[in-house]
């Protein structure tokens, strides 16, 4: 009898125990869940990795779910920054909070990260809780603008129509206003067409003697009338017109255009379709550009002739 009761008795003890056991576990308090967030970007990722160019704005939106209060949202790595519950609006003890990020502009290409972090108002083992995620983006150059001059009529020596051209501006002028505007310091007149029995359809540049000839000889001399004779070069180049037409910024355009000094002062035998290229002189920035023969409505000198005009806008 005794033996029985002492086996009860230990029974007993050991369960007893067990209870006291899983009552202690009731102030083991489980550790709270951090923010959680929701990075949206202006432009979008793909595949991961948000795609921009210099000329572009990252807009950096993020939805956050804070359990223990909405605190501080920052950006590392490529740009810093640090935006406050009160910089960004947010009421104190809010959990939840949409907002987004100032625009952020990159003036340079190449590959740059930013870690986005919100932080909430939870301290676990003396530090606030927080959750990342970080942004790849891939920035290339913008591309830069071109100018272009589309339907410009060209008069030859004989005909009212204005001949002399500034190619960057896309200015036509009479031999009067041309001969005017070329004052012993600078001129804006770049080059003019001419009709001549051998060359036929000529563009050339205010300094090449085949203009100056043919303008002497109806009475309108260039050499010691225009006080400056721009030296604008040219080029004939393999290019066809739907190529030409392709061409929308400066990087498409100098592939195509660009030479060394060694190039003509004048195209001559032109048709129509033909393309050529042409470089400004350094004192009108050196700058490179591209004509196109659109229409001929010359056999004699009194006609016209009708080009598209592309070229750097420089600085």
């Amino acid at each position: 009898m005794k033996k029985l009761f002492s086996k009860l008795f230990m029974v007993g003890a050991l369960g007893g125990l067990t209870l006291l056991a899983s009552c202690g576990g009731d102030d083991d308090e489980p550790t709270p869940a951090g923010p959680s967030i929701v990075v949206t970007t202006t432009p979008a990722a793909v595949d991961g990795v948000i795609s921009m160019t210099t000329d572009d704005e990252l807009i950096i939106s993020v939805n956050a779910s804070t359990p223990g209060g909405f605190n501080t949202a920052t950006l590392s790595g490529a740009v810093t920054v640090t935006e406050t519950r009160t910089t960004l609006g947010i009421d104190a003890g809010a959990t939840s909070a949409d907002f987004s990020f100032d625009p952020i502009v990159f003036n340079n290409a190449g590959t740059a990260t930013i870690t986005v972090t919100v932080i909430d108002d939870i301290i676990v083992d003396g530090a606030s809780q927080t959750t990342s995620e970080t942004l790849t983006i891939e920035v290339t150059e913008a591309a830069i603008p071109i100018n272009s001059y589309t339907a410009v009529l060209l008069g030859a020596q004989g005909n009212a129509e204005k001949g002399f051209y500034n190619a960057s501006e896309g200015i036509r002028y009479s031999y009067a206003e041309a001969r005017d505007a070329s004052t012993v310091t600078a001129s804006p007149v770049d080059f003019a067409y001419y009709w001549g029995n051998t060359n036929k359809s000529t563009i050339a540049a205010i300094d090449n003697g085949g203009l100056n000839d043919v303008y002497t000889s109806v009475g309108l001399a260039i050499d010691g009338v225009f006080g400056t004779k721009n030296a604008t070069r040219f080029l004939g180049l393999d290019l066809t017109a739907a190529e030409f037409d392709a061409i929308e910024d400066e990087e498409a355009l100098l592939d195509a255009a660009s030479f060394e000094v060694s190039g003509t002062g004048s195209v001559t035998g032109l048709a129509v379709g033909d393309v050529f290229a042409f470089k400004l002189d350094a004192d009108r920035g050196g700058l490179f550009g591209l004509v196109k023969i659109s229409t001929i409505n010359d056999t004699n000198g009194t006609g016209t002739i009708t080009i598209e005009v592309k070229v750097e806008q420089g600085s």
